[in-house]
């Protein structure tokens, strides 16, 4: 009997393992990237990525070489942290589609096991393979990566389970490992897609607060615990915060979710949520939670309310509860009125982003419900862990198009100037009330005009050096948007550096002569205050590490110490502990 139940785990483990591994035939049959309009624009990312590995390490901040010379930084939804491992692959030789390739192959893989960790913590081994299927399998996480090609969002996705299940170790079990690493994955999710910093932190908050409670502990000590998990890891990641959130008045994004109604009610009709329309053929549909995830979630809530579960009753309603909450947060009809009450919503452009956090319940959800960590009868909880694994494939794999293998303008430097996709192909990053340009800057990006010649001297990243020599005094025009940051000097003293009204370009005045002009991008006091903030709290964080690592092996030191005595007064003392470890 024990062998027939062990050889059925084997076999519900590969029919798991088979389903997950499916997921990764679209990168091997096809050799493009997901027909999305974000493809474009994250091919052009990587290349710049190369381009910033070249000269400095790490980039913190997306410095604004790009978009053909005119620059455009990413004041708020990708920070450089997401393009770092495709860009050294194109340093190695890879070309940049091959290099988000991988990045999706990472995700995948970091998304199985941050889903497992978290769903095993309520359901077991069992309930946390399950779980791990139902998140990699959801439509909206596999949309990212295989149809609208917003692969930073995906690798952040990827990691959430992982944040929640640190919270839940910090929380609930008061381990100082959940949280390092949950302060940690929080910092990096947030470096790769900032617009993850409004979607987690009321959930990490609300979900650590309450489960917390359920365990025992008073609310106010559990709130104040995840509270300190979130700030601890948004200063972590301050030099990827600081323009998002105290700069983003200078671009125009803010003017979009002012003036366009697609930005203030863009949530998800009711019948796309039922998977009635494919994922490729309605610009909502790539947000559906799935057919499977809604029965999942409500089998859930029926063995919640029905009270037929063995798992814990109070932590189950709060996975029911919390992923009920985010799927309401997707409809339109509350996203409308999320965005009308609280303007900050619509800086995540789109409220069905929410569906991420609702593939994370919906995965807990389910291994609450029918698994448990104490063990359910064997047969049930495999039998419904190997229809999971074989049902998912089939509703899921029709859904994912084909990866379109084309040659992106944007696969170089030079096509990045000529197309100018990188300053994105909505127009939010350009200063404010400025006009998008209809043509690359010169290969030359000062311009005198004719009243002067001028020689370039030497060039590095964002610092150019020109001789110029006019002969009365000149306006010359900078090619590159006036964001704060850009510097001039003449014969190496300050020199007043303009916008131009219209453009937006750098403007500056050069007095008749010849002179050595430079022209640099240098941090502000603002970028210089984030990046010190971030690394004292690295330093600190460095420090309570190494403590707990003391105080493990001091504990363990004098664990091994009081055996040592116990089999020192007592021979036989030995013979039950030795007993004891091979029970």
């Amino acid at each position: 009997m024990r062998s027939s139940t062990a050889a059925a785990g084997i076999l519900v483990a590969a029919l798991c393992l088979v389903s997950a591994a499916l997921l990764f035939v679209p990168l091997l049959s096809h050799s493009g990237l997901a027909p999305g309009n974000d493809t474009a624009l994250h091919v052009g990312n990587v290349v710049e990525a190369a381009h910033l590995l070249e000269h400095r390490w790490p980039p913190w901040d997306w410095l604004p070489d790009i978009a053909g010379g005119r620059g455009g930084p990413n004041y708020l939804f990708y920070g450089s942290a997401g393009f770092v491992l495709p860009g050294w692959l194109v340093k190695l030789g890879l070309s940049p589609v091959d290099g988000l390739r991988v990045l999706v192959a990472v995700g995948l893989l970091a998304g199985g096991i941050s889903a497992f960790l978290w769903c095993s913590a309520f359901g077991g081994a069992l309930g946390g393979a399950t779980g791990a299927l139902l998140f990699l399998h959801g439509p909206y996480f596999l949309s990212l990566a295989y149809s609208r090609g917003s692969y930073p969002e995906f690798l952040a996705s990827a990691l959430y389970p992982l944040v929640f299940f640190c919270t839940w170790r910090w929380v609930v079990q008061h381990k100082w490992s959940g949280l390092l690493g949950g302060t940690i994955a929080f910092a990096f999710i947030v470096a790769v897609h900032t617009l993850s910093l409004i979607l987690l932190t009321p959930f990490v908050l609300g979900f650590g607060g309450l489960a917390g409670a359920a365990a025992g502990a008073p609310l106010g000590r559990s709130a104040v615990r995840a509270t300190v998990l979130v700030a601890v890891g948004a200063l972590l990641a301050a030099p990827y915060l600081a323009a998002p959130l105290l700069e983003v008045h200078k671009v125009a994004i803010a003017e979009q979710f002012t003036t366009s109604e697609l930005y203030q009610a863009s949530g998800v009709p009711w019948y796309c949520l039922l998977n009635s329309v494919p994922l490729h053929d309605h610009p909502a549909s790539y947000a559906l939670p799935g057919r499977a995830h809604l029965l999942a979630w409500s089998s859930a809530a029926v063995v919640l309310l029905a009270g037929i579960g063995c798992g814990s009753r109070r932590f189950l309603t709060l996975h029911v509860v919390f992923c009920g909450l985010a799927l309401l947060l997707v409809v339109d009809a509350t996203a409308r009125l999320s965005g009308t009450l609280l303007p900050p919503m619509r800086y995540l452009q789109f409220p069905f982003r929410f569906l991420g956090i609702f593939n994370v319940f919906c995965a807990s959800s389910f291994a609450a419900a029918w698994f448990t960590r104490q063990g359910r009868p064997p047969v049930p909880g495999q039998v419904l862990a190997a229809a999971v694994s074989v049902a998912l494939p089939f509703l899921t794999l029709g859904t994912i198009p084909a990866q379109a293998g084309l040659r992106y303008s944007t696969a170089t430097r030079e096509g990045i100037r000529g197309s100018l996709t990188t300053l994105d192909h909505e127009d939010k990053y350009l200063p404010r009330g400025s006009r998008r340009p209809t043509a690359p800057a010169p290969e030359i990006l000062l311009q005198v005009g004719e009243a002067g010649t001028f020689t370039p001297l030497a060039t590095a990243l964002n610092d150019y050096r020109y001789l110029v020599e006019t002969r009365d005094a000149a306006t010359a025009v900078f090619h590159q948007f006036a964001f704060d940051g850009w510097q001039a000097t003449l014969e190496g003293k300050p020199l007043l550096l303009r916008r131009q009204k219209d453009t937006g370009l750098c403007v500056l005045d050069i007095p008749e002569g010849r002179h050595q002009v430079r022209i640099f991008f240098a941090d502000t006091s603002l970028r210089r205050f984030s990046k010190a903030l971030s690394l004292v709290t690295w330093s600190c964080l460095g420090l309570v590490a190494a403590w707990v690592c003391a105080r493990r092996r001091r504990s363990r030191c004098d664990h091994l110490g009081t055996n040592a005595t116990a089999r020192t007064h007592d021979p036989s003392a030995s013979l039950r502990l030795r007993g004891s470890a091979m029970r």
